[in-house]
Protein backbone atom coordinates (compact mmCIF):
# COMPACT_ATOMS: atom_id res chain seq x y z
CA UNK A 1 0.00 0.00 0.00
CA UNK A 2 1.31 3.51 -0.58
CA UNK A 3 0.41 6.87 0.43
CA UNK A 4 -2.14 7.32 -2.55
CA UNK A 5 -3.81 4.35 -1.52
CA UNK A 6 -3.49 5.37 2.89
CA UNK A 7 -5.21 8.94 1.74
CA UNK A 8 -7.93 7.00 -0.28
CA UNK A 9 -8.71 4.90 2.41
CA UNK A 10 -8.74 7.70 4.97
CA UNK A 11 -11.14 9.51 2.53
CA UNK A 12 -13.64 6.67 2.47
CA UNK A 13 -13.59 6.31 6.20
CA UNK A 14 -14.60 9.69 6.95
CA UNK A 15 -10.60 10.92 8.66
CA UNK A 16 -10.14 13.08 5.86
CA UNK A 17 -11.21 17.24 6.86
CA UNK A 18 -10.42 16.52 10.44
CA UNK A 19 -9.49 19.13 12.16
CA UNK A 20 -6.45 17.20 14.29
CA UNK A 21 -5.51 20.70 15.59
CA UNK A 22 -8.57 20.84 18.19
CA UNK A 23 -6.86 17.02 19.31
CA UNK A 24 -7.26 13.53 18.19
CA UNK A 25 -10.28 12.81 21.55
CA UNK A 26 -12.51 14.66 18.82
CA UNK A 27 -12.17 12.30 16.58
CA UNK A 28 -15.09 9.32 16.31
CA UNK A 29 -13.91 6.68 17.34
CA UNK A 30 -16.03 4.64 14.48
CA UNK A 31 -14.07 6.75 12.32
CA UNK A 32 -10.55 5.48 13.19
CA UNK A 33 -12.03 1.84 13.18
CA UNK A 34 -13.36 1.97 10.19
CA UNK A 35 -10.20 3.18 8.75
CA UNK A 36 -8.45 0.42 10.04
CA UNK A 37 -10.82 -2.11 8.77
CA UNK A 38 -10.57 -0.84 5.60
CA UNK A 39 -6.50 -0.89 5.58
CA UNK A 40 -6.94 -4.44 6.88
CA UNK A 41 -9.20 -5.17 4.11
CA UNK A 42 -6.91 -3.62 1.41
CA UNK A 43 -4.50 -5.26 2.59
CA UNK A 44 -5.79 -8.82 2.93
CA UNK A 45 -6.80 -8.59 -0.96
CA UNK A 46 -3.44 -7.07 -1.72
CA UNK A 47 -1.99 -10.98 0.15
CA UNK A 48 -5.02 -12.63 -1.64
CA UNK A 49 -3.70 -11.43 -5.08
CA UNK A 50 -0.16 -12.26 -4.48
CA UNK A 51 -1.37 -15.51 -3.92
CA UNK A 52 -3.19 -15.97 -7.12
CA UNK A 53 -0.59 -14.51 -9.47
CA UNK A 54 2.61 -16.25 -7.67
CA UNK A 55 1.65 -19.86 -6.99
CA UNK A 56 3.64 -21.82 -9.30
CA UNK A 57 2.11 -25.08 -10.22
CA UNK A 58 -1.50 -24.05 -9.59
CA UNK A 59 -4.14 -22.86 -11.85
CA UNK A 60 -6.37 -20.45 -11.11
CA UNK A 61 -9.16 -23.35 -11.25
CA UNK A 62 -7.34 -25.26 -8.89
CA UNK A 63 -9.12 -26.00 -5.52
CA UNK A 64 -6.36 -25.62 -3.29
CA UNK A 65 -4.86 -22.29 -4.70
CA UNK A 66 -8.74 -21.43 -4.43
CA UNK A 67 -8.71 -22.34 -0.71
CA UNK A 68 -5.83 -20.49 0.02
CA UNK A 69 -6.94 -17.36 -1.12
CA UNK A 70 -10.58 -17.79 0.31
CA UNK A 71 -8.87 -18.57 3.64
CA UNK A 72 -6.86 -14.74 3.39
CA UNK A 73 -10.03 -12.99 2.57
CA UNK A 74 -12.22 -14.66 5.10
CA UNK A 75 -9.89 -13.16 7.98
CA UNK A 76 -12.54 -10.37 7.96
CA UNK A 77 -15.45 -13.09 8.64
CA UNK A 78 -13.63 -15.06 11.33
CA UNK A 79 -10.68 -14.65 13.49
CA UNK A 80 -7.51 -17.26 12.92
CA UNK A 81 -7.76 -20.46 14.59
CA UNK A 82 -5.42 -20.91 17.27
CA UNK A 83 -5.23 -17.66 19.12
CA UNK A 84 -6.02 -13.71 18.08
Amino acid sequence: MNRDDIRRIAKEAGLAGAKLSAGLEEMRLDMWERFAELVAAAEREACAQIVQSECIGFTPEDDQLNCIVAAIRARSIQPPKGGD
